[in-house]
């Protein structure tokens, strides 16, 4: 659902509207349902509890309890939710059944389906639920999008997810978000379309939370190392985005995505102190000739930045209690 752009000011004298724009209309497909309905159901699914408050909508009024029972309410609010997936429609979602040769959840009905969703969405557990279920997708980048989600609710990790899925960049791009960047430059299916896309938005965000874009760049590239150390060749396309993805981060941000220095624990002195480090890493001679051609990419030397530490992310809110606690 894309956001209201009312408050949107189109210049310096611009004045807002005085009367909010109207809800959208019901989706072509659910021309039955009143408008006034479909307004309240997309005031549900922004909702945190959407789940309960489509129930609630059933009790307001006989003609809505009707579109309750013969499933048409449940099915806009799928719709609404994007719980039908890449397949958008009910049939659609059928058909994803009927090719999988199993039953659809609960009853076969939008209804049950809705209700399939909403416990997904209530209690996620990827460990439990088929990626295949259309809902699956959605209501997992629903998940991941939430603050503190990646790990505390149900060990949603990366590696985890199937490539496969169509939000699967998108569940990518969340994970960089939530301070996961340096786990998606990891775990991102290097086989996937938008390889180089996702590694050049996780390098932007780690240079923008450590002030130097070169321990990015060293993740992607040690990734590689390790494949092709163990004998495993790459297609070559694979490869073209590695190296894509190399010389963008060395066009973007020069020697800075070459080369940082650290505070590091010394064993020695049993101290802490700063080190020098490099983004190729030294036993890394299969691309010896990408490294030079970087460094004449980068242009005139620089001395290497000190990589900034990114403070402890807040601890989330406590969990609201009875008011005499």
């Amino acid at each position: 659902m894309l956001p209201s752009v009312a408050r949107l000011a189109i210049g310096a004298d611009a004045e807002a509207p005085t009367e909010p724009p109207p809800p959208p209309p019901p989706p072509a497909d659910a021309s039955d349902l009143p408008p006034d309905l479909w307004e309240k159901v997309l005031a549900a699914v922004t909702k945190d509890e959407p789940c309960d408050e489509i129930v609630k909508l059933c009790a307001l009024n006989r003609k809505w309890a009707g579109m309750c029972r013969d499933g048409s309410l449940y099915d806009a609010a799928n719709r609404a939710l994007g719980w039908y997936g890449k397949q958008g429609t009910w049939p659609n979602v059928l058909a994803v059944y009927a090719a999988l040769m199993v039953d659809p959840p609960g009853d076969g009905t939008p209804k049950g389906y809705f209700q399939a969703a909403c416990r997904a969405l209530a209690r996620w557990d990827w460990k439990t639920i088929a990626p295949w279920h259309p809902f699956y997708a959605p209501i997992l980048l629903d998940w991941v999008r939430r603050p503190g989600a990646i790990q505390p609710y149900g060990d949603i990790v990366l590696s985890n997810v199937p490539s496969y899925l169509p939000d699967y960049e998108a569940i990518a791009r969340a994970f960089i978000d939530h301070d996961s960047a340096s786990v998606a430059l990891h775990d991102f299916d290097l086989n996937h379309p938008a390889l180089k896309r996702v590694a050049l938005y996780a390098i932007d965000k780690i240079a923008a939370d450590l002030g130097v874009a070169a321990p990015a760049v060293r993740i992607f590239r040690e990734r590689f190392y390790y494949i092709w150390s163990d004998g495993i060749t790459l297609p070559r396309s694979v490869e073209l985005a590695y190296e894509e993805v190399v010389e963008s981060a060395v066009r973007k941000y020069g020697w800075n995505a070459l080369h940082w220095r650290e505070w590091r624990y010394n064993r020695d002195s049993g101290e802490d102190e700063i080190f020098d480090e490099v983004a190729s890493p030294s036993y890394d001679r299969r691309l010896d000739y990408l490294d030079q051609r970087m460094r004449a990419l980068a242009g005139p030397y620089t001395e290497p930045l000190l990589k900034r530490v990114p403070p402890p992310p807040p601890l989330p809110p406590p969990p609201a209690g009875p008011p005499w606690q």
